[in-house]
């Protein structure tokens, strides 16, 4: 069989007449050779990118269409596959099958990998010299269900590179615009999982943007972008706290904004889910350790409303019980400010955090218990103490209890600071609960679910005085 380039449109026509009808014959990855015909494949669904379209030379003004995947089916084998075709039968076949699906791939052909420059660019290494190609008219995908389902199941969990090749986060970060722009390894914990962002590019092209915050032994924070919606629905699955994560060529670069590394999946990443190795069992161990279970996502939020629904106190409510653990959402309340609790026992509206990671620690700490913190090796320990306070809004639709003012949010809106407040009276701290209880207020605030608690937990993000104009423009458009 000759080796046929799939570069463009004029060579997909080329090698149409490659593809034979007759009884098709099911060949393991690493037996594939250039000369089969009527082969079949099955295997597990590593990744699957965006559908592309190009200009079809053979026919200008029209377009034609693809996308890639990549299928594994034993530790060691796997392998970059595209399908080719007209628009309606190449989304039809997009449609069949997700991230870590089985599937069966019938009547496909085998080339050699391009490799170089256009592997590095546009999919995922692989140890195959081979790839596949599927036309959308003569190649059939479909889920698999055979007898040894379960074998290929298994390999889910099982990473494609060791964990002896991952990066540590701490290596990340200091390595900053040393490591920027290159692909790395990483084990990680998620922490908390964004909500997906749609937006707009200035060509008037839809694009969907999520954020996922992961830690390990050497970091509580580092954050992970998704563009892409194949990935973005498969985070969609984690569980803060529950899920440890491998990621295989994530793209790590310098972000002027955060002044921070970040990481960036591509076309490249591989990302395999609670995987199956001795280091991911520690990482898992460790996460259920440190107890930031609760409120430590709360640090993720940078207090935007941009992404911010607005919603009667009601809806947020029933809102919440219909999220599914794991899950967040922002909304912005109109609400009257009906429980602030301030003037009772200064502990419970206090919480105090290491002044090195900001983890949560006893008032009466001689050291920091995330025993990843740089105090350790410093000598250093410090507190520093914050609002942590338990507040409920209500409007004519309901109320909503328990939510968390904490941190500057607190102090701003008590017009003092946490140190100045513990030296108030009894009758200093009433005045002030006087002042803005039953106030209305403009009040942003985020919801996570968790799968250890009944209910999510809800944080302030930000909070101020509702201006009467707005919140009966607001109120006339739910």
């Amino acid at each position: 069989m000759a080796n046929f380039s799939f570069g463009s449109a004029s060579g997909f026509t080329d090698i149409q007449a490659a593809w034979t009808s007759g009884p098709a014959t099911r060949t393991a990855l690493n037996k594939l050779s250039l000369n089969q015909p009527n082969l079949t494949v099955v295997g597990l669904v590593l990744t699957k990118q965006a559908i592309r379209s190009f200009p079809d030379k053979k026919n200008p003004g029209s377009d034609r269409y693809k996308f890639s995947f990549t299928l594994r089916d034993s530790q060691s084998d796997y392998i970059n596959a595209t399908c080719w075709g007209n628009e309606q039968p190449i989304y039809k076949i997009f449609q069949t099958f997700r991230i870590n699906d089985i599937i069966e791939v019938k009547n496909v052909l085998v080339q050699v990998k391009a490799g170089g420059d256009v592997e590095d660019k546009w999919g995922p290494t692989t140890p195959s010299t081979i790839e596949l190609n599927l036309s959308a008219v003569h190649s059939t995908v479909s889920l698999y269900s055979g007898w040894d389902y379960t074998e290929f199941a298994s390999l889910a969990h099982i990473p494609i590179r060791p964990a002896s090749e991952c990066y540590k986060l701490k290596d990340v970060l200091t390595g900053g615009h040393k490591l920027s722009g290159s692909h790395v390894n990483l084990l990680v914990a998620v922490k908390s999982i964004g909500v997906p962002k749609n937006f707009v590019s200035k060509g008037g092209k839809p694009f969907t943007k999520n954020e996922v915050i992961v830690l390990d032994e050497t970091c509580l924070h580092f954050s992970i972008l998704m563009w892409d919606t194949e990935l973005i629905d498969l985070s969609q699955t984690w569980t803060p706290k529950e899920n440890v994560i491998f990621l295989v060529d994530v793209k790590v670069t310098f972000d002027e904004f955060k002044q921070s590394m970040v990481g960036t999946c591509d076309q490249k990443t591989i990302i395999t889910t609670n995987p199956e190795c001795q280091q991911a069992h520690n990482l898992y161990r460790y996460m259920q350790s440190l107890q930031l279970s609760n409120d430590e996502w709360e640090d993720d939020d940078d207090g935007s409303s941009s992404n911010a629904e607005v919603m009667t106190v009601g809806k947020f409510v029933e809102h919440q019980s219909s999220k599914p653990s794991g899950s967040g959402h922002c909304a912005i309340i109109y609400g009257f400010l009906t429980m602030l609790d301030i003037d009772g026992n200064v502990k419970r509206i206090t919480a105090h955090r290491c002044s090195t990671c900001k983890f949560r620690v006893k008032d009466d700490s001689t050291s920091c218990p995330n025993q990843s913190c740089t105090s350790h090796q410093l000598g250093s320990f410090s507190v520093n103490m914050e609002f942590n306070v338990l507040v409920s809004f209500c409007d004519h639709t309901g109320s909503v209890d328990g939510v968390v003012l904490a941190g500057s949010v607190a102090e701003d809106i008590l017009q003092c600071s946490v140190h100045e407040f513990i030296t108030l009276n009894v009758e200093r701290r009433t005045e002030m609960k006087a002042r803005l209880l039953l106030e209305r207020f403009k009040v942003v605030v985020r919801s996570q679910g968790f799968a250890t608690q009944r209910k999510p937990l809800s944080r302030v993000v930000s909070i101020s005085h509702a201006d009467l104009e707005e919140v009966s423009e607001q109120f006339s458009l739910l």
